[in-house]
């Protein structure tokens, strides 16, 4: 997802620097609040890439299956009767899992927590 932020010029008007790093926090503010996923962002110039997490699928054919699993995250494994539709799964399941891990993890904090992103 790539979101390029624009400035109204009008006649003489240029923005501050002050002006520009506002409009790029609001602008990552929205994506980030919008986001499935913990995401890191890169900053190029006026520019915000928001940057999607990868997982590593362990993939075979298994007779007249497709099965696999994802490396990172216990229990998200699938069989399916493609490798497409296998890719699938997995991505569907992946996602499920990490939204379910995330709300059992906001329940359990109760109240007053604070959410910290980590990159490796």
């Amino acid at each position: 997802m790539r979101v390029a932020l624009a400035h109204s010029c009008g006649s003489g008007f240029r923005p501050t620097r002050d002006d520009r790093l506002a409009e790029v926090s609001l602008a990552a503010k929205v994506i980030l609040s919008r986001a499935a996923f913990n995401l890191r962002v890169r900053w190029t110039s006026m520019e915000v890439t928001v940057m999607q997490p990868t997982y590593n699928a362990v993939i075979k054919q298994d007779g007249g299956f497709w099965i696999g699993w994802i490396e990172e995250v216990p229990g998200v494994n699938c069989q399916e009767p493609t490798r497409e539709a296998l890719l699938e799964s997995l991505r569907i399941t992946l996602g499920e899992a990490i939204e379910l891990n995330r709300e059992e993890a906001r329940d359990s904090a109760g109240n007053g927590f604070e959410e910290m992103p980590i990159a490796l």
